[in-house]
């Protein structure tokens, strides 16, 4: 693994370009909208990566020819964006804003979120995450749930830890790093 970069570089179109300006926003997607099929997968339930939204970077300065022939646009007229790795505008809301409790600080404007009715996430600012290339079938397809017994009930917790951190060796040379939002990890 290595050290956290200083920036990161996006290959899109043209066209998701002047999304990205118009609405001075970056799109996470879920893991099922992601190149790789088998990152939404795991061993025992199904699809869990469509809980876990990505934005997917590379650390790489150089260009990368495969980088622009799958991401720059049909025509490969696209664009690469180079950003610091946090280029996030911190949010402060002040008590009963989101909650009646606390005045929060977020990078994301959790006020928006709840209106636009988004899956809850449990952090405040996307995790910035070196995807690790491997062909260890266990992490490609990891178990993520567990279930128990407590004295007050049946309890099943699944766990994000390993989605959307692993891929196969063969995508190696997009060097990625994502921005991560997690969810929260218990149900029962």
């Amino acid at each position: 693994m290595n050290d956290t970069p200083e920036r990161l570089y996006h290959y899109t179109s043209v066209e998701t370009l002047l999304l990205i300006l118009e609405n001075k926003t970056l799109r996470f997607n879920n893991l099922t909208a992601v190149d790789d099929p088998e990152e939404a997968e795991s061993k025992d339930i199904y699809l869990p990566g469509r809980f876990c939204y990505v934005s997917c970077w590379t650390d790489d300065p150089a260009e990368s020819i495969p980088m622009w022939s799958m991401y720059g646009g049909s025509k490969l007229d696209g664009i690469r964006l180079e950003l610091p790795t946090y280029p996030f505008k911190k949010y402060v809301f002040p008590v009963g804003a989101v909650n009646n409790k606390e005045r929060l600080e977020s990078f994301i404007n959790l006020a928006q979120r709840t209106k636009d009715d988004y899956p809850p996430i449990s952090a405040d600012m996307p995790l910035l995450i070196e995807v690790d290339y491997t062909n260890r079938e266990e992490l490609i397809h990891p178990v993520v749930k567990s279930e128990s017994k407590t004295d007050k009930g049946f309890t099943i917790e699944v766990n994000f830890e390993y989605i959307g951190v692993f891929k196969r060796k063969v995508w190696a040379f997009q060097n990625e790093w994502r921005l991560l939002l997690p969810l929260s990890e218990k149900h029962g």
